[in-house]
């Protein structure tokens, strides 16, 4: 077995080798930085860090394979197998072509390795891809990464992209333009589900055309006449899958640059979706949590209940919602067994004082850190019980020092519940002077989770319901610039 002076040296012969087969050397220092954070053998590179947001694509396709190891792997086994790719003198093959890369990610990590900016990453394997998206209207999204919409196009761009993609879906009603044959001259699998946003669409249609995007395999395209129907298809199916509400549709388009969607299909996109905080599973795919929200202090409350037990935890409840909150227990049948604040302050404390008064079983929650009084007083690393649910405890300070995120996995989804840590494109107010801290806390304890999961903050005042881990990497602009800045910025 290697020492640990061996595995630095074998690192050190990696940074050399990335250095040589990157265009740019801040690029390359970064994909090193992060490869190094995830094998735990040097400290992250600090010194490039503002060039993240061109890179954080490579990030979360690194991190999609880590939790597709820590699902597969024993920690012990997991560890060496990272540290042998790490030490392997072609680091950058193993990354596209090794048991670590397969299919649309590792194709995503080679555009990484090539210097691709930001918004060339997805579109870096496909040859003459600049001239395509110049010329015709097809977007490559950065989100989700592995799905394409286009309008019409020449017989000869569909042959081209076609022996990208491994999956075409055509959802014009018309199909005088497909080119089907050029489709199947590739071995793509095609399929036609028909899809026009209006008033008459029926709830059939819409759930094919999400069953379709689900289902297909992934390279994706997405075609329509002209890419509308095709983005709206695409958010549709990203907000059914993330439980977006309808004030999340202006920050996606924005964030995305799709650009091709007409003002009459925004609008009946936003029709298709809930208000913030509607009284029903934030995901149908998991219906352990149901988001809550109070317009006067803005704040995002969760119920995280165990399907089986029926046992019912409550997180960062609000003073005047009691009732609300007890009412929507009791017609989901649930008894509550604990309340948990993210973090100390008054109000939630009160807020907890009166729904112990109405139900005197249960357990309040906090963290140790906080100093503040609990029944449980719980630290980073720790797992809270809730029937068949556990929720693991991640010490997040920065905004308070108490601060802790909450992660859950269900069996079919990942949330983190952040509070004023990470919220929407921003994050917690650092008047105490711990602006540092908190970048630390939300670079490696939340943004180290995959990218698809479920960020459930603690406040929003637009409205918007949820983000994601890959989101907020990408576009939060706060946390997207280096520590420095960072401090700089958050400075009371």
């Amino acid at each position: 077995m290697k020492s640990t002076s061996d595995l630095q040296h074998d690192s050190s012969r990696a940074v050399h080798q990335l250095d040589e087969l990157t265009q740019t050397f801040a690029v390359s220092r970064f994909l090193l930085a992060v490869w190094c954070r995830l094998c735990g053998m040097i400290p992250r590179c600090a010194t490039q860090w503002s060039k993240i947001q061109s890179c954080l694509w490579a990030l979360d396709a690194l991190k999609c394979q880590w939790h597709f190891l820590c699902q597969t792997q024993g920690k012990r086994q997991r560890r060496r197998r990272w540290k042998i790719a790490a030490s392997q003198t072609s680091c950058a093959c193993s990354l596209t072509v090794g048991i670590f890369a397969r299919g649309s990610v590792g194709s995503r990590v080679w555009g990484a390795v090539m210097g691709c900016s930001s918004s060339q990453s997805q579109a870096g394997p496909i040859p003459g891809w600049e001239a395509i998206e110049k010329e015709h209207p097809a977007r490559f999204p950065c989100l989700p990464g592995d799905v394409l919409i286009s309008g019409n196009l020449p017989k000869e761009v569909v042959f081209q992209l076609a022996g990208y993609c491994k999956g075409w879906l055509y959802i014009d009603p018309e199909q005088d333009e497909l080119k089907a044959e050029s489709i199947f001259a590739r071995s793509c699998s095609l399929q036609v589900v028909p899809f026009k946003p209006g008033r008459d669409t029926s709830i059939s249609a819409m759930h094919k055309m999400f069953t379709a995007i689900s289902q297909m395999p992934r390279p994706l395209m997405i075609q329509c006449s002209s890419a509308n129907r095709a983005a709206v298809a695409l958010l549709l199916w990203m907000a059914i899958r993330y439980g977006y509400s309808r004030a999340s549709v202006d920050q996606l388009l924005l964030d995305l640059e799709l650009n091709s969607v007409r003002s009459d299909a925004k609008r009946w996109l936003e029709s298709q979706l809930p208000e913030v905080g509607k009284v029903e599973p934030l995901i149908s795919r998991s219906p352990e949590v149901t988001q809550l929200y109070d317009k006067v202090t803005t704040t995002l409350t969760y119920v995280i209940a165990c399907p089986g037990t029926k046992e019912a935890l409550l997180i960062d409840p609000v003073l005047g919602q009691v009732d609300r909150d007890l009412e929507l227990l009791q017609s989901m049948g649930c008894s509550l067994k604990y309340v948990l604040n993210t973090q100390s302050h008054p109000e939630l404390g009160a807020t907890t004082g009166r729904l112990r008064q109405k139900q005197p079983k249960l357990r309040t929650v906090i963290s140790e850190a906080s100093g503040a009084e609990a029944d449980i007083k719980v630290h980073h690393g720790q797992r809270i019980a809730l029937g068949k649910l556990r929720l693991e405890v991640r010490g997040t300070p920065g905004h308070t020092t108490g601060c802790i995120t909450c992660v859950l996995r269900t069996g079919t989804a990942s949330f983190a519940f952040t509070g004023s840590t990470l919220l929407i494109r921003s994050c917690g107010k650092t008047d105490q002077g711990f602006a540092r801290q908190l970048y630390r806390s939300v670079h490696e304890q939340i943004f180290t989770l995959p990218g698809d999961t479920i960020v459930c903050p603690g406040h929003d005042s637009k409205g918007r319901s949820v983000s994601t881990v890959q989101e907020e990497r990408r576009f939060n602009r706060r946390l997207t610039e280096c520590e420095e800045d960072f401090v700089n910025r958050m400075a009371p």
